[in-house]
């Protein structure tokens, strides 16, 4: 049941993402489409009342919740993430909507002990490509789906938060000059065919992918600033102190009524397999 060392994450990276996603707890839930992604990647996969789902990289409970509500109370739905933070929200949010069939763990993705073939659906949103070896941990993923169950695995798609992201890098550069964009393991799985590509590597034989494309709705320059805030940009707000970040919002405002800015990408791909049922 052990996750090929090849797909771990170092302890140092750990550290990184939990803190950063510890950061973004108190704006996440200001972020609209954490919630709306979380929950048609569920809606995707034909859930049915009584069904357990584990929700890895679970977050503040996007998709977690809605599976809850979904398979009903004799289901039972497992969160997993590193944030501490985030997950204190998602159990707050549970208590509110009075789902007792869900709890939320502190986990590490890659070092999960559940049986093989134990949950009924298996899902990945946003988090995947925190990982060194994707398709080792689709495998792992894979390996936990009862036959007839489906993996689910969410990714981004390109222009993700643009123009959100080059105007925060722009207005940030006079403060971090040393600030450069590099790339990420994200860029392996943002077109269908390279998740589904990743998946069929990590022994997911069947998994198809499809491209989603919206954008958030920002009206005013605040939403913009708590959508960085409330997001994976917040490891650069978060890199500055209170003066440098103020001085950044500053050129920012200015950018975003000037171009009378109103929108930001936010597409997505999905990528589903369902495992065969044996036969006699």
């Amino acid at each position: 049941m052990s996750v090929p060392p090849t797909s771990r994450m170092t302890a140092a990276s750990k550290a990184v993402i939990a803190q950063t996603y510890d950061r973004m707890a108190d704006r996440y839930d200001d972020v609209p489409l954490w919630a709306r992604y979380g929950r048609r990647t569920v809606e995707r996969i034909d859930l049915a009342l009584g069904a357990s789902v584990l929700d890895v990289g679970c977050g503040a409970g996007a998709a977690t919740l809605p599976a809850a509500q979904i398979v009903g109370p004799a289901g039972r739905v497992v969160g997993i993430d590193l944030s501490a933070g985030l997950l204190a929200c998602a159990r707050e949010k549970a208590a509110g909507q009075g789902l007792a069939n869900v709890e939320f763990r502190i986990e590490d993705m890659t070092a999960l002990q559940y049986p093989d073939e134990h949950f009924d659906a298996v899902v990945s949103a946003f988090s995947i490509f925190f990982v060194d070896d994707i398709e080792a941990l689709a495998g792992e993923l894979w390996r936990m789906v009862k036959p007839g169950g489906t993996l689910a695995i969410t990714t981004w798609a390109p222009p993700i938060f643009e123009p959100l992201e080059t105007l925060l890098r722009m207005c940030a550069l006079p403060e971090l000059p040393d600030l450069r964009r590099t790339r990420s393991n994200m860029d392996l799985v943002m077109l269908p065919d390279l998740l589904e590509r990743r998946m069929h590597c990590g022994g997911v034989a069947s998994a198809c992918a499809v491209a989603e494309h919206g954008f958030e709705w920002l009206p005013t320059p605040d939403d913009w600033w708590n959508m960085a805030l409330g997001c994976g940009l917040r490891r650069i707000i978060a890199s500055m102190d209170s003066e440098a970040a103020e001085r950044t919002r500053a050129r920012m405002v200015r950018w975003i009524l000037d171009n009378d800015a109103r929108t930001v990408a936010t597409s997505v791909v999905y990528g589903t397999a369902v495992k065969p049922r044996r036969t006699a």
